[in-house]
């Protein structure tokens, strides 16, 4: 795999800077919830694959996603093998343990790790819940607000984004916004509603809780 083409795919896939904003918290007219629910807080992993966890308190749910790779030095062209020279001579003097490229041989090892926060209530963001969800509505500057659905399952949580070119497309036509022109809504409580009933299940991972280590 190139090294311009790996970057990408790490960006697309574990970018959660989706296309669709909010003009405020969703949705209107339904109370925030003063912290999170006791019953979900935990560390949780993605389904068959521990690189992927959910860290929730009563405050904050944070998402950490590593990635580690390795690809032939000699597969690369002379552009991207430079690149590749540059980033692991950076790193090597970063020292950072979340994230670097080493050369052994003809083989490059990358490590990659990347932290978001998708809710952080004393930093004035918003949880709500709503048609068995919980909202998490992330402040991402005036009038915009991005949300990410969170729901409760037997095996543990799913989450899933409001962020896709059909959940645009969705909006749009609920709306009556113009398409290509419009990416932030402002959606009635009914239109949202519809919207998470016909999507609120697409695009949904599924996390398991992690067990307490047990006290000795």
């Amino acid at each position: 795999m190139k090294h311009v083409g790996l970057f990408l795919y790490l960006i697309l896939l574990f970018s959660c800077e989706g296309i669709v904003r909010f003009e405020e918290p969703q949705p209107e007219g339904v109370k925030a919830e003063v912290s999170v629910p006791k019953k979900l807080t935990g560390t949780y992993q993605l389904f068959d694959s521990p690189k992927s966890e959910l860290i929730i308190t009563r405050e904050r749910v944070i998402q950490k996603i590593t990635v580690d790779t390795t690809f032939r030095f000699s597969s690369l062209d002379s552009a991207d093998r430079i690149q590749i020279l540059e980033d692991a001579a950076r790193d090597s003097l970063k020292n950072d343990p979340t994230f670097f490229t080493k050369i052994v041989g003809d083989t490059v090892y990358g490590h990659f790790g990347f932290v978001d926060t998708l809710l952080s209530i004393p930093d004035g963001d918003v949880l709500k819940k709503f048609k068995g969800y919980y909202l998490l509505n992330s402040c991402r500057g005036e009038n915009s607000w991005y949300v990410t659905k969170l729901g409760v399952v037997k095996a543990g949580l799913v989450l899933g984004n409001i962020s896709t070119g059909q959940d645009l497309k969705s909006l749009q036509a609920l709306t009556n916004a113009p398409s290509d022109t419009i990416y932030t809504f402002r959606p009635t409580r009914r239109q949202f509603k519809k919207f998470i009933n016909e999507h609120g299940d697409r695009l949904q991972t599924l996390y398991v809780k992690v067990p307490a280590r047990q006290k000795h």
